[in-house]
């Protein structure tokens, strides 16, 4: 007792008290227990009138700092907004029923604040009978049945009015490219503008490349309110650099789709977590950007074999006479180096449609699949709800962004940049190809302006000469392609070493990779 009365003067109220008090409650005098909970009830009165009015209509009337919840600077942020100080809770609420009443108020609050749903609080919301409010145990009762029914309508507002499960399952179609073509229209886009430098591109320019993408693909039957909240970006992160002419950005580097929400929507998908979502769209970009690529150069590979072969028809009937010791030689440089190219293209396009393949059937299923089996709950409240999609967004995100797999995207990225260099090299050497082969057969070649003289003529009299200057390139071509080739099987080994040895599904990726064995079984 003397505690309590040196408490109160030394300016303890609210909760402190409250415990203060409920400590002598447990006193073996049975005096001494009988006026602590006479005293008990009558100081828990203003207490108990603050939390009946937080738990009915979502407002924090506390002037005097009773209560255990306080309102941050943050007016409108759903887990910002409120707060919960611990040392104010009375030692008599448990945990659960701290948590229930913290969460009964907020939820009024944001009811009220942020959904436009005043008249419902007002109307239907929950109110005690004056039984419930006068005894404890009663208005605990009130407390776990309120906090039913209250989660029960902010669910069901989010939901039905505001489309929260909705616009979750669009970013998942269109961020991550589980919508079947709208990724391929998308890139056959960007290919026609992503050319330009960094500094030349326009964001009507992206929007434009967007609307046709959209237009031109199964996106266009999204909803229009999901089409409307989805951005084409070019994010600069290093625009100081660039400035300075340190360095040049690769364009392609910082495209990522984003996707904007509005009120009240914000509020429980903050910006974070939107943010997370475009670093994946951006990686997963990347992959869809490659693979594309690769295949781009396989359509080039066939009918190149097919223009070659009417070539070589058309040069044995005109049986041209041209010396035929180098242009064996050139031939069979030629030879070696497309069927490396052949050979690792193929590797490189199976590497990359399994990689795609885990992300999209492994992570991105596997996590959606846990996330709406721990959302399809009836009680589940918005705190559930979002726990669930945080864990959902954070898995995809460590397995493509993040540090899982140790080093697995880190190193994953440096095997994209071999393959780019991979598709520049056999492009130029592809170009050379046709160059030689038109000047052999007596067609009139293609003359590049930006070529010296001393080539320009070489190129047009064509001949012994032609061959032995395209001989020079050739070799050096087919160096280019052994030295990156070598590089991306040496990647990837590594690769496959460091997953074989994760404790996590990034094993299942390595049977995929390597299914015959090949990278574990080359040693150069």
């Amino acid at each position: 007792m003397v505690e309590a009365i040196a408490g109160v003067r030394g300016g303890a109220g609210g909760g402190v008290l409250l415990s203060t008090i409920s400590e002598l409650v447990d006193d073996g005098d049975p005096f001494t227990q009988a006026f602590a909970r006479r005293l008990l009830r009558t100081a828990s009165a203003p207490f108990t009138a603050i939390l009946v009015r937080w738990v009915t209509t979502g407002e924090l009337q506390d002037p005097y700092a009773e209560f255990f919840v306080r309102e941050s600077a943050e007016p409108r942020a759903w887990a910002k907004r409120f707060r919960v100080v611990r040392d104010m809770i009375p030692v008599h609420y448990d945990r659960v029923l701290t948590r229930k009443i913290f969460q009964v108020g907020r939820s009024l609050a944001f009811l009220r604040g942020s959904c436009a749903d005043a008249d419902w609080v007002r109307s239907d919301a929950p109110q005690p009978t004056a039984e419930e409010a006068d005894d404890p145990r009663r208005l605990e009762a009130f407390v776990y049945r309120a906090a039913g029914v209250v989660n029960a309508r902010l669910m069901l507002v989010l939901r039905d009015r505001f489309g929260l499960a909705r616009h979750v399952a669009a970013i998942r179609r269109l961020l991550m490219f589980e919508q079947g073509d709208f990724a391929l229209a998308l890139l056959e886009v960007l290919d026609r503008h992503i050319a330009r430098a960094p500094r030349q591109i326009m964001a009507h320019d992206l929007s434009a490349a967007l609307d046709s993408a959209v237009r031109s693909s199964n996106a266009q039957f999204e909803p229009p309110e999901h089409l409307a909240s989805l951005v084409l970006a070019l994010d600069d992160p290093q625009a100081d650099a660039l400035a300075e002419g340190s360095s040049v950005l690769e364009s392609w580097e910082n495209v990522s789709l984003r996707y904007s929400l509005d009120d009240p929507l914000t509020h429980v998908i903050d910006a974070e977590t939107l943010g997370r979502y475009a670093e994946i769209s951006r990686f997963l970009l990347k992959l869809k950007r490659i693979d594309y690529a690769l295949s781009a150069v396989w359509r080039q590979q066939m009918t190149e074999a097919r223009s070659l072969q009417r070539s070589a028809e058309l040069h044995r009937r005109k049986d041209t006479h041209v010396s035929a010791a180098p242009a064996a030689e050139v031939a069979d440089v030629v030879h070696r180096a497309v069927r490396e190219s052949t050979i690792a293209l193929s590797e490189m396009i199976q590497f990359f449609h399994q990689v795609q393949r885990y992300i999209s059937l492994n992570v991105i299923e596997g996590a959606w699949a846990h996330f709406l089996a721990s959302t399809q709950a009836d009680d589940i409240d918005v705190d559930g709800w979002n726990d669930a999609h945080d864990l959902y967004v954070r898995t995809i995100h460590g397995v493509v962004c993040g540090s899982a797999g140790l080093g697995f995207q880190r190193q994953l990225e440096s095997i994209i940049a071999t393959a780019f260099q991979f598709v520049s090299v056999v492009k130029e050497l592809h170009g050379e190809r046709t160059l030689a082969s038109r000047a052999n057969a007596g067609v009139p070649p293609v003359v590049d302006k930006r070529m010296s003289v001393e080539d320009r003529l070489i190129m047009i009299r064509g001949g012994h000469k032609g061959t032995i200057a395209h001989g020079e390139v050739f070799r050096e071509h087919a160096s280019r392609v052994s030295t990156v080739v070598a590089r991306f099987r040496t990647q990837v080994r590594d690769l496959i070493r460091v997953l074989s040895h994760n404790t996590s599904d990034l094993q299942f990726l390595v049977v995929t990779i390597d299914f015959n064995g090949a990278y574990a079984a080359s040693k150069t």
